[in-house]
């Protein structure tokens, strides 16, 4: 009968010794890992208890980006690569267990596992997976190695990684071949690949070179095999366990809501303003953010879809991922006068970011890189290293609770003109009607507003404004890092917006859509809040508005960051557009959770970056190279980027408009 064979080649006392080395092995990584443990002062009860949570309350996304690798395939030629190896690892990684329980332990209680048809069964889908990894392993050879992209940098790691798992594969292989020639067996056709290299090694002249190449080859295959399994805790490897722990102890929200650093009503009520707010050296880091930077694994996706390091910013974030755990690591020299954190992070880096989460959205590890950002804006605005543009931005919310430093009056006094209602002339209004900022103080997003009102008065909506009472909803200042100034305007929003009975909330911003959605629920603000593109979608499905055909023209949409990657809004904006008969929608390349980013994000628009070119220019190159003739959007931010943008373009013939301002335009 078909048996797998155990140790048939090999000199005796050669298990005694393999348990030997394996026991070693074994004390070193365990050694290694309580070092990490207590450098990193990892509480271990605290982490088991939260893994175990997690486990429960987060399997799906757990299974879809951890078990499935649903992040890491979403690119072809590296997914590819890395499904290749990581089929090929677990399937090689279960062989090898199926081994040593048949042999260590199911033998004692007589009983043999790998016998016939299924260990012949064995032995092939061993060899096909064994082909796979080595075929990933190839992939992942040439392109770190051969096209060394710019986003990829060579460390000592990626050589003893790639070519140690590749030499463990390949001689898995001969040493099948080897044995094959030395103990052939009339089943050996199963193993296809190692029969394979033993019809090319039956003419090898002298069978005591082959047995010793034999033994030799079998003790470099399982030290190599278990110094990868000893360098988990020092090299990139170490990810298979860091994604894990990630991902089920990530903090369970929104991705665009922001982490809560504290509570000011907590500290108001107990008179204790005495607090450390944001990043400033590596002893602000928890044990939980030093075990997400050490999980990176310096793949470059996040720097590769940064429209800030695309524009020429000083920002990649798999630096400032990489640069804050080498902090952590060892002593880090000052890089300029400028640095902050131990020298470590530049502080042009912390303010380039648009706060966009592209780099969040791709992570396969699934570090949270914004986090890391936002801490270390936390941190400058608390040592009060800002420019005086970022200082004017906070001293005209204090004055005017606007970021322009435009009278608070002014806010709703053009609106009169419209005859829009205010919630003290309509307490009874069904909807409040959220302007927001941008709209309210910028000409060109007073249209939005415009159309909004129009469509809602022939839907027959009841809605009302807050009008002056309306103040910034904080998100720029929040996004800035003034934590306790964007909680301060949250509950006052929140106590207004509770005297007058309000539930629901329409908004065409969709930085105050996420705001309001995602960040007020945590102060008291438990409000349905809707954006405009899903309100109108609403209010098309319910017949309430009809739009009529419009002259055939190709329209391409632009994906807010705070309504599509924020908040997963991707589909009724795009059936708003094509409810117009005569509209096709080309979608841009970057599109949907791909999305690219308009640029005002971050607080960006209230401050000076140092860049090569505008972010807003290179998303409407995007959407010019679609040969569309409109771009829509549905945020005053975006309206207001890509308007200026285009203005400054001779040679199109591209509009940009809001899918309000279209669908007001098309409405029977």
């Amino acid at each position: 009968m078909p048996a797998r064979e155990f140790f048939p080649l090999l000199p005796p006392g050669t298990q005694e010794l393999l348990y030997l080395a394996l026991l070693v092995n074994l004390v070193f990584f365990l050694f290694a890992l309580r070092s990490k443990i207590k450098f990193y002062g990892i509480p271990v009860r605290d982490v088991t208890r939260i893994m175990l949570e997690g486990v429960t309350t987060r399997w799906k996304p757990l299974v879809n980006d951890y078990l499935i690798q649903r992040r890491t395939i979403e690119k072809k030629f590296p997914g590819l690569m890395h499904s290749a190896i990581y089929s090929g690892a677990i399937i090689l990684f279960i062989g090898t267990s199926l081994v040593f329980l048949d042999f260590d332990i199911l033998r004692f209680f007589g009983i043999q596992l790998l016998q016939g048809e299924f260990y012949l069964g064995y032995e092939t889908v061993l060899d096909i997976f064994g082909l796979i990894f080595l075929f990933g392993l190839s992939l992942g050879i040439f392109r770190r190695f051969i096209l060394r992209s710019p986003s990829r940098r060579i460390k000592w790691d990626d050589g003893f990684i790639f070519f140690g798992l590749f030499f463990v594969g390949i001689s898995g292989f001969i040493l099948e071949g080897f044995r094959l020639v030395l103990r052939p067996v009339p089943w050996g056709s199963s193993s296809f690949v190692g029969s394979s290299i033993a019809f090319y090694l039956v003419d090898f002249p002298g069978e005591d070179i082959l047995r010793l190449s034999y033994v030799a080859l079998w003790w470099t295959h399982a030290l190599v095999a278990f110094a990868l399994l000893s360098s988990l805790p020092y090299t990139k490897l170490g990810h298979v366990f860091g994604s894990w722990a990630n991902s089920v102890m990530r903090e369970p929200r929104p991705m665009g809501k922001l982490s809560t650093p504290f509570q000011i009503k907590e500290l108001m009520e107990q008179e204790n303003f005495d607090l450390k707010v944001g990043l400033t050296n590596s002893a602000d880091l928890n044990w939980r953010q030093k075990m997400t930077l050490e999980s990176c694994v310096d793949c470059g996706r996040c720097q590769d879809v940064c429209p800030a390091n695309a524009a020429g910013r000083d920002l990649s974030p798999r630096l400032v991922v990489q640069d804050l755990s080498k902090m952590v690591r060892s002593d880090y020299s000052n890089r300029t006068n400028s640095s902050v954190l131990q020298g470590a992070i530049r502080e042009d880096e912390a303010w380039s970011c648009t706060t966009c989460n592209a780099c969040v959205q791709v992570c396969p590890v699934e570090i949270n890189q914004l986090d890391f950002i936002i801490d270390l804006r936390r941190g400058l605005v608390a040592d009060n290293k800002i420019d005086e543009k970022k200082r004017a931005f906070l001293t005209s919310i204090d004055a005017s609770y606007n970021p322009f430093g435009l009278p608070a009056t002014e806010r709703a006094e053009w609106l009169e003109k419209e005859d829009a209602p205010t919630i003290e002339t309509k307490p009874e209004a069904e909807y409040l009607y959220w302007i927001g900022c941008q709209s309210s103080y910028d000409a060109r997003s007073r249209e939005v507003v415009r159309a909004m009102i129009s469509i809602m008065r022939k839907a027959q909506i009841s809605f009302a404004i807050l009008g002056k009472t309306e103040k910034c909803s904080g998100e720029p200042v929040r996004r800035l890092g003034e934590e306790g100034r964007f909680q301060q305007l949250a509950l006052e929003n929140i106590e207004v917006m509770q005297r007058h009975g309000i539930r629901k909330i329409v908004t065409h911003c969709a930085h105050c859509f996420n705001t309001i959605k995602n960040e007020y629920p945590e102060f008291g603000g438990q409000f349905e809040v809707i954006h405009h593109s899903e309100f109108l979608w609403k209010l098309l499905g319910e017949g309430r508005i009809r739009v009529k055909g419009q002259p055939e023209s190709t329209i391409t949409y632009h994906d807010p960051c705070n309504l599509g990657r924020g908040n997963q809004i991707y589909e009724s904006p795009r059936k708003v557009l094509e409810s117009i008969n005569g509209f096709k929608n080309v979608e841009m390349e970057q599109s949907r959770q791909n999305g690219f980013c308009c640029g005002a994000g971050g607080a960006n628009p209230f401050y000076t970056v140092p860049e090569k070119v505008k972010i807003s220019e290179i998303r409407v190159g995007h959407a010019e190279s679609t040969s569309a003739k409109l771009l829509a959007v549905a945020c005053p931010f975006c309206l207001s980027m890509f308007d200026d943008a285009l203005k400054g373009k001779d040679s199109t013939n591209m509009k940009v408009k809001d899918i309000a301002e279209i669908i007001n335009d098309s409405m029977e």
